[in-house]
């Protein structure tokens, strides 16, 4: 069947901006590529070009002040309602889906898809998925279920993330409850499953939280170690014993909030491990804890077999002591004759 697109202006007098005619006639060329389609100015529409198919069919309306409607809404068999999308806010847009919704507040706010979504703010997104909104300036929710992005600049995705503070980050696993933001520019997930997280293109280095736990466990293959060298127990007992210890705050957090341990600087210096010396690796500050409590304890040995000694030679000298009153006990009392 030959293709062809038909572009009809009924209205002179509605206020149709250049750019919105090359957007729905680019449009149209596009569609017709798939079917015929019309494309038409309808003044009832609010000066609203309406794109149908062959059988009028709308397809796709674009406003003069820059809202589109690409397509969507229909029937609801669940509510037994009919469901269209709307966009009512200038250059606000509703690509598909079903009962989606730019709010009247939500220029340039766009909704991808999906099923009962909406965004409120300028600037926000929803990609798609269900009941899904968001309603802070430039907050984003990529889809999934019930999830909401009402602090400025936030991001709320998977299942019952509330992003309600401003920049905040939170993601939902598929668990059927809320996780939500407390306070400004925080990054919150929640993972039943665990998280993994690898430092390496091969997925082999990294460290991983495991389900239920509480920290972090980084990897200790040995499989995946070489160079490897004995530990002077002595002299990291000794290098300890020297660096400095002191309590002290972040300058990032209130100086009511103390810490305790060593400057970087300084145990880099003593150890020469470690990537820089202004961090201290976890692995490093256990290993070099671990091997000062292994010089400890051979310390302690060597104490223990000089105190045996010290205690067998104590028995031979108090025996030679007893037998020494012993024999004196033997003598008369007036002496010896």
């Amino acid at each position: 069947m030959k293709r062809h697109t038909s572009i009809a202006l009924r209205s002179s007098r509605a206020p149709v901006t250049e750019y919105v005619l090359v957007a729905a006639t680019l449009f149209a060329a596009w569609m017709a590529l798939a079917e015929d389609v019309t494309v038409t100015l309808d003044s009832a529409a609010d000066s609203a070009f309406v794109i149908q198919d062959a059988q009028s069919n709308t397809l796709t309306t674009i406003w003069a002040d820059g809202r589109v409607v690409a397509g969507g809404g229909g029937y609801d068999a669940v509510t037994s309602n009919t469901l269209e999308n709307g966009a009512l806010a200038p250059f606000s847009s509703v690509s598909g889906g079903l009962g989606n919704l730019a709010g009247s507040n939500a220029w340039y706010g766009a909704v991808g898809g999906g099923y009962y979504n909406g965004v409120y703010g300028v600037g926000a997104t929803v990609g798609g998925g269900l009941y899904n909104t968001a309603s802070g300036a430039y907050g984003t929710v990529p889809g999934g279920i019930d999830s909401h992005a009402s602090g400025a600049y936030s991001f709320a995705g998977g299942r019952g993330a509330i992003a309600t503070n401003m920049g905040a980050f939170v993601w939902g696993d598929s668990t059927a409850a809320y996780i939500s933001s407390t306070v400004a520019n925080q990054f919150v997930v929640r993972a039943s499953g665990g998280a993994r997280i690898f430092s390496d293109t091969n997925a082999t280095v990294g460290v991983q939280l495991l389900a239920g736990a509480g920290s972090w466990s980084g990897v200790s293959d040995r499989n995946l170690k070489e160079n490897f060298t004995p530990v002077d127990h002595e002299r990291v007992l000794s290098a300890l014993n020297a660096i400095p210890m002191t309590t002290w705050n972040m300058k990032a957090q209130d100086d009511s909030i103390r810490h305790i341990g060593p400057m970087a600087q300084d145990f880099h210096a003593a150890f020469n491990v470690g990537e820089s010396d202004t961090h201290i690796s976890y692995s490093d500050a256990d290993g070099v804890s671990l091997a000062a409590i292994q010089g400890l304890y051979r310390l302690l040995k060597e104490r223990d077999a000089e105190n045996q000694e010290l205690r067998q030679a104590i028995e031979a000298l108090e025996t030679r002591l007893e037998a020494i009153e012993a024999g004196r006990g033997n003598v008369p009392a007036g002496g010896v004759q």
